[in-house]
């Protein structure tokens, strides 16, 4: 994903941080899972209530795809989660949401 991709994406994220959130280094771990799996397909296939799908967890994080059943490149789902947790961290805690077009990236407390 290019840098340009992330900086558009980087202006829709609403961050959520509170101190019920997950820890920083969780987050990295879950963010690390998910761009290890490279170009494998992520998919949100939850067609009811929250509409999400929990592509990985890590201690205190986890990340989850929501919205319209479909898929991505796990790889671009972590670098959506990282971009989150750039611009939400606070203290050792991070947590929001990154809207993409009808989809979400969800980093919130497993």
């Amino acid at each position: 994903m290019s840098p340009a991709v992330l900086a558009d994406v980087n202006q829709e994220i609403k961050c959520e941080t509170s101190g019920g959130s997950p820890t920083t280094g969780d987050v990295t771990g879950v963010i690390n899972q998910l761009k290890g799996r490279g170009t494998e397909a992520c998919s949100q296939s939850n067609g009811l209530g929250s509409e999400c799908t929990t592509l990985a967890t890590d201690g205190t994080a986890a990340i989850a795809l929501c919205g319209t059943q479909s898929s991505m490149r796990c790889q671009d789902a972590g670098l959506y989660a990282q971009a989150i947790q750039n611009k939400c961290l606070s203290g050792i805690k991070v947590g929001g949401i990154n809207y993409l077009n009808g989809r979400r990236i969800k980093v919130f407390h497993s």
